[in-house]
């Protein structure tokens, strides 16, 4: 069994994610909810957003903002995030199992 991990095992990531890249784009004037993140931005890396935002709005932003916000996101996913208790029952189960994800290793492990 293959499990991904945001918003699988780890409930609420993205969520989490999208809030403090919004906060940290709202300096420069862009200001995009949770639902526009998520409508327009799932599945997309920061630096990918940056450059979508940048083109989209006619603004340059630093790539240095996205340090602190990777900082951020993994300081309220471990304050934040719980695993879905509903798999509980599912992850007993006597088979191989395995985790997907796209995010960085020590995110997961935490």
């Amino acid at each position: 069994i293959i499990f991904d991990f945001d918003g699988v095992v780890a409930v609420n990531t993205q969520a989490v994610a999208f809030d403090v890249l919004a906060d940290a784009i709202a300096p420069y004037g862009v200001i995009l909810s949770r639902n526009d993140m998520f409508e327009r931005y799932l599945g997309w890396r920061g630096e990918q957003i940056l450059d979508d935002v940048e083109s989209s709005c006619g603004i340059s932003v630093e790539r240095t903002v996205l340090d602190p916000v990777r900082t951020t996101i993994h300081h309220r996913l471990l304050r934040e995030v719980r695993s879905d208790p509903t798999l509980a029952g599912l992850l007993r189960v006597r088979v191989n199992k395995f985790i997907c994800s796209v995010n960085k290793t020590h995110f997961i492990e935490n």
